[in-house]
């Protein structure tokens, strides 16, 4: 009877996660897994929640331990990477009623008031060209 191996000897599948930026192991952790943004990894062992035991993925001979923050689990959908200005200014971009804009953008700078004390600050010096609102109308 002949007996089969293989690299991979388990058969077991394991979770993938993708890197949301460039890890690099501190100099004098020989067991830690240099990652790039981006790079996807096959998640070993998860037991420790400091790091984790990872390969990259397609590069067997590529393992190491990682911190668990600088991954998330892939899925189909796309990582939405814009920053929160971004968003607001294409959802701004889609209003096409200047009221509605105007009513977006103070509800925007109440909430930012609200979470931050130094904004109340900032708003004084804020002005909405073209809308005729300024930071006392907020």
């Amino acid at each position: 009877m002949k007996h089969y191996t293989s690299l991979r000897c388990d058969l077991k599948e394991f979770p993938i996660f993708v890197a949301i930026a460039k890890y690099v192991p501190p100099a004098d952790e020989v067991d830690g897994l240099a990652l790039e943004e981006g790079d996807e990894v096959e998640v070993l062992d998860s037991g420790n929640p400091e790091r984790w035991l990872c390969r990259l993925l397609g590069r067997p001979d590529r393992q190491g331990w990682v911190p668990p923050s600088y991954l998330v689990a892939r899925t189909d959908e796309k990582l939405d990477t814009r920053t929160t200005q971004e968003v607001f200014r294409e959802d701004i971009i889609q209003i096409s009623n200047k009221q509605q804009e105007a009513v977006m953008k103070r509800r925007c700078a109440g909430q930012l008031a609200a979470a931050n004390e130094s904004v109340p600050i900032q708003l004084a010096q804020c002005r909405f060209p073209g809308l005729g609102i300024s930071s006392a109308k907020i």
